[in-house]
């Protein structure tokens, strides 16, 4: 779970900066693939964005393993309490960013080809039924499985069952990674 948590999260940023920094559509000779920030979120420089996570998150998790095997828990409460918000943070925006993302490219998205020549994908005027949209779509439905299995309970008790989502999807990235 901690590994499939980590690559999720991880492809999400990585693609969402590639696409704020420039997209795939940027040729060699172009200006904007010679600046730092191009080549720190492409991957192409010494340091870049994906090597920066994949090291931060992988730390957080080590020091939370470390922390909680050698400091007694009373004084590793605020620790802890940082590490939960850091990774609630993430996976909130993340799964707000898929489902942007979902809405956006709908069930029948364009289809795209690489073009070698050109180095970048075109589109096409071909449409296709996306599974991965309709997997995604599932995926976050499950969240609200509980509330369609009981509706009658649902509608009597809105308020605790939104306190109840978000107090979940606010901590399952600290019960995957800490716990």
């Amino acid at each position: 779970m901690v590994g499939s948590f980590y690559v999720a999260i991880k492809l999400f940023y990585v693609n969402v900066f590639q696409t704020l920094s420039g997209g795939d559509d940027v040729s060699d000779n172009d200006r904007l693939a010679n600046t730092w920030i191009f080549k720190f979120f492409h991957g192409t420089a010494e340091v870049s964005f994906d090597m920066l996570f994949t090291y931060t998150y992988m730390t957080l998790i080590i020091y939370a393993i470390l922390i909680s095997l050698a400091v007694p828990i009373d004084k590793a409460v605020n620790f802890f309490r940082v590490i939960a918000a850091v990774f609630a943070v993430l996976t909130t925006t993340s799964l707000i960013g898929i489902a942007i993302f979902l809405v956006e490219q709908g069930f029948y998205p364009k289809i795209k080809k690489w073009d070698p020549e050109k180095r970048k994908l075109e589109t096409l005027d071909d449409t296709h039924f996306s599974i991965l949209t309709l997997a995604g779509y599932i995926m976050l439905a499950i969240y609200f499985v509980p509330m369609i299995l009981r509706p009658i309970d649902f509608l009597k008790n809105i308020p605790k069952y939104t306190i109840g989502l978000l107090s979940y999807i606010l901590l399952l990235p600290t019960f995957i990674n800490v716990m």
